[in-house]
């Protein structure tokens, strides 16, 4: 299974061989995701999530100011928004299915 090593560091890893359109896409990639969300739990998902755009971010922009031509062409906005839409129908699920639990059984 996913260890939480391989959740934590598999962006930021990714981002530093100067893979970003890669970054990008596992960060709004819906299976990474959830096991980010049940191995880390919510919190500690979404404060990785941040903390990885955060710094994808940062090395887009270090590598714009350093003028290097082969930077591929990415929507920053969409991957941003991508990756945080992820988390979010996540989270939101997994709250349904709390609620859900919750009401079967104080319903019984």
């Amino acid at each position: 299974g996913s260890n939480i090593y391989t959740l934590r560091m598999l962006p930021l890893n990714t981002m530093r061989a100067n893979h970003i359109k890669e970054t990008f896409e596992l960060l709004k990639e819906k299976t990474f995701v959830r096991r980010r969300v049940r191995i880390l739990g919510a919190s500690g998902a979404a404060n990785a999530h941040v903390t990885d755009v955060d710094e994808l971010l940062r090395l887009i922009e270090e590598r714009i100011d350093d003028d290097e031509a082969d930077i591929e062409p990415i929507d920053e906005q969409d991957g941003v928004l991508n990756s945080y839409q992820q988390v979010k129908k996540y989270c939101l699920h997994v709250t349904n299915e709390l609620t859900k639990h919750h009401t079967e059984v104080d319903g019984e």
